[in-house]
């Protein structure tokens, strides 16, 4: 493929830092990129190199880290990041114990995990601070009051959420399915997918797109929940894990 007769959204390894060379032509990747998608062969007045199909979350110019090709680097970097919603009902000691047991060993990157707290007037700030302060990491508590919660639980608090990824969860459930988050990773760095609605068996972990999510201004969230979902599904943005 001639690259002046070509214009996509592809990643070119021409002026990768990851990319592998023997002269003029390129031999691999050091990140081994090429075994995960089927690379193009291209060429151009200066080079023959791989073309990526798709995004490849691993490209790096060759300024990034002082020209140093370090895998391990751009691995933390790409990881996908998440925020779990937790709703916190009560203060007991089950509730405490799911929390920290599944904070301890989330069965995900723990430093890619944002964790946020929401509960209604019926709880007073003062005893969710003391209930949850010697948590084994960081997290957001957020008080809501209204008269209508349901529509607060799922809208006023996602506006907190800052990772790429947002789920909806119950701290009593025994696994909080944030190792689901392994899948969706996978799937997007790995496999070059474009999700934007992740969900384990029917009525389990959901994993959606924050920036979708933060979409909705008004109306029924619950109906734009299933607009989303089934929108996700008939463009191909939809995975079953």
């Amino acid at each position: 493929m001639n690259v002046s007769q070509h214009a996509s959204i592809e990643t070119s390894c021409k002026n990768c830092v990851f990319a592998r060379w023997k002269g003029r032509r390129q031999t691999g990747c050091e990140a081994n990129r090429l075994s995960h998608f089927t690379p193009i062969e291209a060429y151009d007045e200066e080079k023959e190199f791989y073309v990526i199909p798709t995004i490849c979350t691993y490209y790096r110019p060759p300024i990034w880290n002082n020209g140093v090709a370090d895998v391990e680097k751009a691995e933390e970097e790409c990881t996908i990041s998440v925020s779990a919603i937790i709703s916190l009902m009560s203060l007991d000691e089950d509730m405490y114990d799911a929390i920290y047991g599944n904070m301890r060993y989330p069965g995900y990157y723990k430093d890619k995990i944002q964790y946020i707290f929401f509960t209604d007037e019926s709880l007073k700030p003062n005893d969710v601070v003391e209930f949850l302060k010697d948590l084994p990491e960081e997290y957001t508590v957020v008080q809501c009051f209204s008269k209508n919660p349901d529509y607060v639980n799922k809208v006023e608090i996602i506006k907190h959420a800052t990772g790429t990824f947002t789920v909806l969860m119950n701290p009593l459930d025994v696994v909080w399915g944030l190792n689901y988050m392994n899948f969706v990773n996978e799937l997007i760095n790995n496999k070059g997918k474009k999700y934007i609605w992740c969900e384990g068996s029917e009525d389990q972990d959901q994993f959606i797109l924050t920036s979708a999510l933060q979409r909705f201004q008004f109306g029924n969230f619950d109906q734009f929940l299933r607009d989303l979902r089934k929108d996700a599904k008939e463009h191909g943005y939809y995975k079953q894990l």
